[in-house]
């Protein structure tokens, strides 16, 4: 059996206290050697959390020697969005495999940038780089993904799908409150760092993604600047239109095709996704959040809730498709982590943190915050060329 792999934990915020740490232990293949942060405070405070970690960093200058310790074998980051480029590129220079929180960078640009330095540079070298999207990594995405896909399910191709998270965020939230999301540096703010995560699930359970969207963005909430809302149609690629399903009308008082004006439309995918952190605080405003697919025979749904995933069957009546139910935990973070580990022992296995793939989700919440009621074609964005 394998050594476990001794990883350093780069930032003590929120999430790498209540989502990173556990994770870390949960994974028999993992062995946490060091924490860093860059308070004294916020560092010590992460290593009480995990039980007295052996070796604590703190301040910037501390980065470095972190960096430089030769028992050191990988690097967890979580930093806030503007901090991770640079931290990523330290870690490289370092010899050291990284998986970085999402999304890699503040914007396309420089996720293209990182990209191509990894891949010419230190991907030859063997140092693995994985994006942490932990939605790419829910084992009940992929069994939605699977469902979806399989030929046989008898639900019939995708017509339309609705993505939407809406939930109330008040002044001083937990997640609002840092000053990174308060005054952020980066395009989008809350809009941004936490919709690649619906885009990552959009692109997780489709078997087409959308091509192109059309988005407009509005701030209702004066303590959620830049804007707290998103609205966008997600249009599916023109190859992929089909005829209509199913006969034709029976009816004799129809008019046939080649009489209707402007002729028959097409059977394509779209899709509508919504952000909203705007509504007022009612009873019903923290609604489960996710994506609701409407097939031919049948809608899928699966639906986040604080008792973790949901996804349904819901047949046409009269289809041969099978009412279903599946409810599961709540576990991306737990799984890619040790995915990440498991790679740096030579497991081979899907690589769901593959930066050319979360660079698409960068690639769409871009789109809708740049788009202003205009079509954003997405390969534009995410081509590599």
């Amino acid at each position: 059996m394998a050594m476990p792999v001794n990883v350093a934990l780069l930032g003590a915020g929120i999430f790498a206290l209540n989502e990173h740490l556990p994770a870390i232990f949960a994974s028999p293949s993992a062995k946490l050697h060091s924490v860093w942060s860059r308070s004294e405070a916020s560092a010590k405070k992460l290593s009480a959390a995990s039980g007295g970690v052996p070796v604590v960093y703190f301040g910037e200058d501390q980065i470095d020697p972190l960096l430089a310790d030769p028992e050191v074998q990988a690097v967890i980051i979580v930093l806030p969005i503007e901090k991770q480029p640079g931290c990523i590129r330290k870690a490289w220079a370092a010899g050291k495999h990284v998986l970085s929180e999402k999304p890699m960078s503040m914007d396309v640009a420089e996720a293209k940038q990182l990209i191509k330095e990894y891949e010419t540079f230190y991907e030859p070298k063997g140092l693995i780089w994985r994006v942490a999207e932990n939605f790419a990594h829910e084992p009940m995405l992929h069994k939605t993904r699977t469902l979806l896909a399989d030929p046989n399910s008898g639900l019939g191709s995708i017509l339309y799908y609705q993505t939407s998270f809406i939930d109330f965020v008040p002044d001083g939230h937990r997640y609002q409150s840092t000053s990174w999301r308060t005054i952020p540096a980066y395009q989008g703010g809350f809009l941004y760092d936490g919709g690649v995560h619906y885009a990552a699930l959009m692109r997780t359970i489709l078997p087409i993604p959308p091509a192109s969207v059309v988005a407009a963005t509005a701030c209702h909430r004066a303590h959620l600047p830049p804007n707290d809302h998103l609205m966008a149609l997600c249009i599916g690629p023109p190859e992929s239109a089909v005829e209509p399903h199913g006969p034709p009308t029976a009816l004799t008082t129809a008019q046939h095709d080649v009489s209707v004006l402007k002729g028959v439309g097409k059977s394509i995918t779209h899709g509508t996704f919504t952000l909203s952190l705007a509504p007022p605080n009612t009873t019903h405003s923290a609604t489960p959040y996710g994506v609701v697919v409407t097939c031919v025979n049948g809608i899928v749904s699966v639906l986040q809730s604080s008792a973790g995933w949901t996804l349904r069957v819901e047949p046409h009546k009269g289809s041969d498709v099978k009412s279903l139910e599946f409810t599961g935990p709540v576990q991306g973070v737990q799984v890619e982590v040790d995915m990440f580990v498991r790679a740096i022992q030579g497991e081979r296995g899907p690589n769901y943190g593959n930066p050319r793939d979360t660079l698409w989700d960068v690639a769409f919440i871009q789109a809708c915050l740049d788009s202003g009621g205009n079509q954003i074609i997405l390969s534009s964005l995410t081509s590599m060329a």
